[in-house]
């Protein structure tokens, strides 16, 4: 949890530190390993967060350590707490320095341990000593530390950690072990070739470790006889990984080395002959060797052909070997000695062919080969290479040639002929994907050497790969030919250039398929790719497509269901931008465009897609903020779009006017009554539509919706205001969605939101009827899907038309026309197709119609008549029980006698439970019609006398009409006819679909006087714990998550759960959810809530978006009449920090007012001063003037000559600062005239003036201290760039932070340029690329990107307008990509 979890296990961190003894102490030694692996895990997360209870946590763990190492403490106790001090070591950096000797002390008390376990772990602990404080441990312990692992070296069962211990040792002191190197040496050699038993592992790593750290003090003892040792010791992992330590090391052994391990790797190879050159001495091996590589098998031969492959052999050619040794494991049964052989022949050939092009060959070497022989080699062992790339049954091995072959440029002159092409297009249909991409990378490079033979088999994979993309019905291969297609045009752009018409229409067309929450996203994220290369290789020739393939681009943007489709349309966008030349124009054709990316990089997404936006808003261009406005002006109505961008970006409008800040918000949001619950439930709706409005938050819309309408159920027709608002949109959301779930659900809950508001639905009748027409095809289609008669819900569309029908009752009449026909079409059509599916909803609606048909019996009654005679009987009973129920609501009359003549038919059958249905019909029938009935009594009797059936309601019913008697209207039977409603369930949908059913209930349950539990909120909002930027995101989730599932609103509980799904809604209603909760939480709860809070606004890690929304938070408070304890000028502090300057001339003006009315002891030119740049920042020049006019005349404020400057009075304040620095002389004026000299460098800076700025900048800059030259390093570096005056503009540079994400920088480190820390990564960049170091200039502009990010976050949240300079800078970090 600790490694993936971090965040979440730091809230935890107090628990840990305690509970994690108990495993550290217990019996079993596997539980105290895994404990102590949970140790460190929990150690690196405290490490990574400033926090201060760091060291009261490490003190605590270190005490728990000292107290298991007591005299008394048992074996287990012991071993725990020594490992648990090696951690503290490792993880805690200077605390234990003050510790040390006492930690040591104890420790070294058991090097004599009876208990092996303990005696091991004190031999693993001692390097750690030893690495923590060298000095000290050179000084104090070292003699007793060789002691103690000299003798455990000459302990046989110990000697392994002895020799492991040893080697870290050796790393961590170094030349201070060379006196012990003779006592050592014999150990070693004793260890590594021992008169019996196996030779050990860790001496030999010993050896490499020793050779390591003190090089060439090792050699005389290396030659004197380990190095024998160790060869006779065999091939092994550690004998080579040593051997590269002391080659490396020691490089006057690497020919011995070379030599020994050559005839090593000769005898590990059985189907080798012995090695040419070789002496007999060297090729003959003892016994026991030639039984260690015989008993070996594959495993010593794998690691024979790594160790050729991987080693150092420069000087030596070993083609030969390669062709007489390793080709033949070409052909072995074991998969992984045949890739290791083919991987070994592609590295000796590659280095054989770059050695050849250099001629540096080793001069001691008698078999140095010509170029015609090597290249008969080559090729030969090519041959054999392609034949395993092709044929082999093994992928891996197929895999692992062409990628040697596609690293490898010089193998090309030999792939390129004839024979050897015919193999590589064969596997350009290979069975696994991932070789036919090797394959064509590798074709695409060779058409330069063979383009006759190699363009023509490529174009028939082009048109194969097309086909393939068009005509495939299996959805993988389509996948993959849109990938191999791009990586074909990567690969060959020479090839594709006269068929960029005929690709781009495929990959077209593919994109079309590409939308809707069934599409296939992998196929689209490929042909986005594709389209991307396609544009690269394209270049302007594909302007003429951008109409047809920028809404698929920005619609691909908007789909926030697949952060890699999202991710790929990003780049995508940056290619096609990038190769056609169209800059600026998609901001002005597209105005939701800016607004999108601006969105996407305030957003929650990964640094890798923040970066690409930066990078695609860079090669745009930075918009001209009068142009933004315009563009936003005319989005409001969508005026300028033609009608097939209208379709595709109309969601992004709501998209792009999200990005306001909470003083930007529309003001019927403003909490003026947020006393009311209407002030709750209007947040939560308008969340909600925000995402119900967004199309890339499909997968939520069903949440969403349900929380809607149980919002609505809370506030019953209170809702009704907002009904033009929601109905709108949800109808919208049935057309436009696709799945067909999705659109049950809503049409479903349309009908539940009908039952709500009743008669107030009226004015929405037509819209809800075309929606009804537009449904009900797809609806009631035949063949039916499988379903039960009687479904558990019903029809939706019917759902939706029966409440409808309740709702108006009456009034519904004159829509009924709208409706039955379909309905009626219906059963007809069931008959015809002999199926019944749909038949019991119809009925059902019907029954609901009720009184509404008595007009329309004609159509209906004989339709019901037939029914009577299918062949299912539960549609038959169904049927009747319809009919039952209309007849006392409708007039029958006319109708009488065809239905009693079927229903006798029915009496006259078979069926018993038909018989009873019919008879209570006919019971129905003789109350509606009275003595009119007493025609059809003789041969109804009839019927019931021949089967012998006797009913009592039919009984009574026919004996009161014979007697002529008045029917009762109190009578059972007859309520039953008359009065009963029809059976309509209002909503048995759950309002929560998707959502665990207890969680539903209990929100469901929970009464409107919810009481806020604030244990719960206090160890939500608990922010001591919280250092990194992911801490405090994790903090402000789970807060504002509580706060909506504590709120005492229904409206706001009910956005918890896509709150938790959705950490933007969350944020969203985090102050409401505050607020809502505040009036009800106890005075000392409220205290640890402010103190939190206090907590986060102290943070120097703690994100900008969520310090705005705290801001926020505290604004949303004061409006509410319900202000935060927080002082003021903190507040305002924090909202210039994070440029959110409306609020910071809030808090300003607040500050100003007090010290006006001496309520506060603030020094008034420091509050002036503030107000005019924060003015100046909001483009509010005139009241900054006003503010300083005002300050003159009532305040007796003195003019300064900043204050000019930040009225943008450049000229004025140039005079004024030059004619102080004139005045200010001798040494106590200094600092003086350094704010005069930096204030006439801003003031050159603005009007532009380099020349005397860089003059000024030579003249100061020697004699400026380290802060002074900090600040004017930027404007010089910028002054000394426009004036060509690269060794000065480099000594500037040199000053400014190089943008490394692993040093703290500040939030608000401006400079004039107004980019803060991204100046000195940026003016890097500029001169690697002048000095053609392009890396370096790569890694310069990521690091500015990432300075740049941060920066723009807090920014666009306030306008486009102030971030235009820092867009500008990300326009300029594109143009330096385009250099290299």
């Amino acid at each position: 949890m600790a490694e993936n979890a971090s965040t979440t296990f730091n809230v935890h961190v107090p628990e840990f530190v305690d509970a994690i003894w108990v495993a550290l102490r217990d019996p079993k030694q596997a539980v105290r390993e895994r404990a102590v692996e949970a140790l460190r895990a929990c150690l690196h997360v405290i490490e990574k967060r400033e926090t201060r209870w760091r060291v009261q946590w490490y003190y605590r763990m270190c005490e728990a350590a000292q107290v298991g190492l007591g005299k008394n403490a048992s074996v287990h106790s012991i071993h725990g707490s020594l490992l648990a001090v090696g951690e503290l070591l490792r993880n805690t950096g200077e605390f234990m320095m003050s510790r040390y000797r006492e930690v040591a002390d104890i420790v070294l008390t058991y090097l004599k341990h009876r208990d092996q376990l303990v005696r091991r772990s004190i031999t693993s602990l001692l390097p750690r000593i030893a690495h923590f404080l060298r000095d000290r441990f050179v000084t104090n312990y070292l003699k007793i530390c060789m002691e103690h692992i000299l003798f455990v070296l000459r302990t046989p069962d110990e000697r392994a950690s002895g020799f492991v211990a040893l080697g870290e040792m050796a790393g961590a002191l170094g030349a201070e072990l060379v006196p012990s190197l003779p006592s050592i040496t014999p150990l070693l050699h004793e260890a590594i070739a021992p008169r019996r038993g196996r030779p050990s592992l860790e001496a030999i790593t010993c050896v490499g470790s020793f050779a390591k750290a003190m090089g060439l003090a090792m050699e005389r003892h290396i030659r004197g006889g380990l190095l024998d040792a160790m060869f006779s010791a065999g091939l092994s992992d550690k004998l080579v990984d040593a051997l590269e330590s002391i080659s490396t090391s020691i490089p006057s052994l690497l020919p011995t080395i070379q030599e020994r391990l050559l005839d090593c790797i000769a005898q590990a190879l059985p189907k080798s002959s012995t090695r040419s050159g070789s002496t007999v001495s060297r090729a003959t091996r003892s016994n026991s060797f030639q039984h260690f590589v015989d008993s070996s098998g594959p495993v010593l031969v794998q690691l024979a052909l790594r160790t050729l492959a991987n080693f150092n052999f420069k000087g030596h050619e070993l083609l030969e070997l390669a062709r007489e040794s390793v080709i033949l494991y070409l052909e072995d049964e074991d998969s992984s000695t045949r890739k290791a052989a083919a991987i070994c022949c592609c590295r000796l050939v590659a280095h054989s062919l770059s050695a050849s092009s250099t001629s540096q060959f080793s001069s001691n070497r008698s078999n140095r080969m010509g170029g015609a022989k090597r290249r008969r080699l080559v090729e030969e062992i090519v041959e054999k290479l392609l034949i395993a790339a092709v044929a082999d049954a093994d992928v891996g091995v197929r895999s692992s040639v062409f990628r040697a072959l596609y690293r490898n440029p010089t193998f090309d002159d030999f792939l390129a002929q004839a024979d050897i092409l015919t193999s590589i297009f064969v596997a350009l249909n290979d069975e696994e994907y991932g070789v036919r991409e090797l394959a064509i990378l590798v074709a695409g490079r060779l058409s330069e050497k063979n383009p006759a033979y190699v363009l023509p088999a490529l174009r028939r994979y082009l048109i194969q790969l097309l086909t393939y993309l068009d005509q495939s019905m299996d959805s993988k291969c389509r996948e993959e030919s849109a990938r191999l297609l791009g990586c074909l045009i990567r690969s060959c752009p020479w090839l594709i250039l006269p068929y960029i018409a005929p690709i781009h229409k495929a990959l077209v067309a593919r994109l079309c398929e590409g939308t809707g929450p069934m599409a296939n996203i992998v196929l689209a994220a490929g042909v986005l790719a594709t389209v991307g290369e396609l544009a690269k290789v394209g270049g302007f020739a594909m302007r003429q497509y951008l109409p047809e393939l920028m809404p698929l681009v920005v619609d691909a943007l908007l789909d926030g269901g697949s952060v890699s489709k999202r991710e790929v349309a990003v780049a995508t966008l940056g290619q096609v931008i990038q190769s056609t030349g169209y800059v600026i124009a998609p901001y002005n054709e597209y105005p939701p465009l800016l607004g999108l990316l601006l969105k996407l990089l305030n957003g929650e997404l990964e640094w890798s897609t923040r970066l690409e936006v930066l990078k695609v808003l860079g090669i745009m261009g930075a918009l001209d903020p009068h142009a933004h406005k315009r563009n936003q002006h005319n989005l409001t109505g969508q005026h300028n779009l033609p009608g097939q961008h209208r379709e595709v970006l109309r969601p992004t409008v709501e998209t792009a006017q999200h990005i306001v800040s909470m003083e930007e918000a529309p003001t019927d949001f403003w909490p003026s009554f947020s006393a009311s619950e209407d002030y709750y439930s209007t947040v939560a709706i308008s969340s909600l539509m925000r995402i119900l409005r967004d199309p890339s938050l499909a997968s939520y819309h069903q949440m969403v919706v349900g929380s809607l309408i149980f919002v609505f159920k809370s506030m019953g027709l209170g809702c009704v205001p907002y009904l033009p608002k929601v109905l709108p949109e949800l109808f919208r959301a049935v057309r436009m969605c696709e799945d067909g779930g999705l659109k049950e659900f809503i049409t479903w809950k349309l009908g539940t939101l009908i039952s709500i508001v009743r008669q107030h639905i009226r004015k929405y009748l037509q819209d809800i009827l075309s929606l009804v027409s537009e449904l009900w095809t797809s609806s009631f289609s035949l063949p039916a899907p499988k379903r039960t008669i009687q479904g558990p819900q019903g029809s939706p569309v019917l759902h939706l038309v029966e409440q409808l029908c309740l709702a108006l009752n009456d009034e519904f009449r004159v829509y009924l026309l709208h409706i039955l026909p379909s309905c009626i079409q219906v059963l007809g059509d069931a008959e015809r197709c002999n199926d019944y599916c749909y038949v019991p909803d119809i009925l059902h609606t019907l029954e609901v119609f009720g009184g509404n048909l008595d007009e329309h019996m004609h159509l209906v009654a004989p339709v019901l008549v037939r029914l009577f005679k299918v062949e299912l009987v539960d549609i038959r009973r169904r049927a009747i029980i319809t009919l039952t129920k209309l007849i006392p609501k409708v007039q029958v009359g006319t109708h009488v006698s065809a239905l009693v003549h079927h229903l006798k038919l029915v009496l006259d059958g078979n069926n018993d439970d038909l018989r009873k249905e019919a008879a209570e019909a006919l019971c129905s029938l003789a109350h509606a019609l009275g003595e009119e009935f007493t025609i059809f009594i003789p041969s109804i009797r009839k019927l019931l006398v021949k089967h012998h059936l006797r009913y009592k309601k039919w009984d009574e019913t026919e004996n009161r009409l014979l007697r002529r008697e008045l029917f009762i209207s109190d009578n059972l039977s007859v309520q039953k006819y008359t009065q009963c409603p029809p059976d309509v369930i209002s909503d048995p949908l759950d309002d929560f679909e998707g959502v665990p059913s207890e969680e539903a209930d209990e929100t469901q349950r929970q009464p409107r006087s919810h009481q806020v539990n604030d244990v719960r909120l206090r160890s939500a909002g608990e922010a001591s714990q919280r250092s990194t930027r992911e801490d405090w995101a994790e903090w402000m989730r789970h807060f504002s998550i509580a706060l909506l599932k504590e709120s005492p609103s229904p409206a706001l509980r009910t956005c918890a759960r896509l709150a938790q799904l959705q950490p933007s809604v969350g944020r969203e209603l985090f102050a409401a959810g505050f607020a809502s909760c505040w009036a009800q939480m106890t005075e000392s709860s409220q205290e640890q809530l402010v103190r939190s809070l206090k907590t986060a606004f102290s943070s120097q890690n703690i994100p900008p978006e969520i310090l705005a929304t705290l801001l926020n938070l505290a604004e949303f408070m004061e409006h509410d009449e319900k202000p935060l304890p927080i002082d003021t000028r903190l507040l305002g502090a924090l909202a210039e920090k994070c440029r959110a300057y409306a609020k910071a001339l809030h808090y300003k003006e607040m500050e100003f007012e007090a010290v006006c009315s001496k309520k506060m002891g603030a020094n008034p030119v420091t509050v002036v001063e503030s107000l005019i740049h924060i003015n100046n920042q909001l483009h509010q020049h005139e009241a900054a003037i006003g503010i300083l006019t005002y300050s003159q005349q009532h305040l007796e404020v003195q003019l300064k000559e900043s204050w000019y400057e930040k009225l943008h009075r450049w000229d004025e304040a140039l005079r004024a600062y030059t004619m102080k620095s004139s005045q200010a002389s001798g040494p106590l004026q200094h600092s003086q005239n350094l704010d005069a000299t930096l204030g006439r460098m801003r003031c050159l800076a603005s009007l532009a003036r380099w020349e005397d700025l860089s003059t000024l900048c030579r003249e100061q800059w020697t004699g400026a201290e380290p802060p002074a030259r900090l600040e004017m390093a930027p404007m010089a570096a910028n002054a000394a760039w426009h004036m060509g005056e690269w060794d000065q503009m480099s000594e500037y540079v040199s000053r400014l932070d190089d943008g490394d994400e692993n040093k703290l920088r500040s939030l608000g480190n401006t400079t004039a340029s107004g980019d803060g820390s991204s100046n000195g990564a940026f003016f890097r960049a500029v001169l690697s690329v002048r000095c053609k170091k392009y890396e370096e200039a790569r890694v310069y502009v990521e690091r500015a990107r990432r300075c740049l990010a941060t920066e723009l976050a807090p920014l666009v949240l306030e306008s486009y307008e102030r971030a235009y300079n820092n867009m500008v800078r990300v326009q300029q970090l594109s143009e330096l990509e385009e250099v290299f």
